[in-house]
């Protein structure tokens, strides 16, 4: 993990302030990528540093991948690595929402199908 990841981590935990159920884990292999980290098998969080992240071809070469990822089923979220290293607070607390609205969404759905089921 490098230190901008790192930064964005040690926010995301801290957000996350024990709340049950969310995991996070970092640097996991998914087929042919590796992801810079993965929370509860189903959210994928990618921090894009400059270097690496900017030529068209290789902005071309993340669409591609979030979609392939996106069609395994995975939700992705992507933040710059000027984002996380200026405020990796803010980042970590978007991502938090964001992912706690998905998950409360799916629950809600899930209660209403149960209801409707006599």
């Amino acid at each position: 993990m490098n230190e901008i990841e790192q930064k964005f981590y040690d926010a995301f935990i801290d957000e996350l302030d024990g709340r049950r159920g969310i995991t996070i884990k970092d640097q996991v292999n998914i087929g042919q990528y590796r992801v810079d980290f993965i929370v509860n098998n189903e959210f994928i969080i990618e921090i894009d540093g400059h270097e690496y992240h900017k030529t068209t071809d290789q902005r071309e070469a993340d669409y591609c991948r979030d979609r392939r990822l996106q069609h395994l089923g995975y939700t992705v979220l992507r933040f710059t690595g000027t984002e996380v290293y200026h405020a990796p607070y803010h980042c970590a607390m978007e991502a938090t929402a964001i992912i706690l609205d998905l998950l409360h969404d799916r629950y809600r759905k899930d209660m209403d199908k149960d209801r409707r089921v006599i």
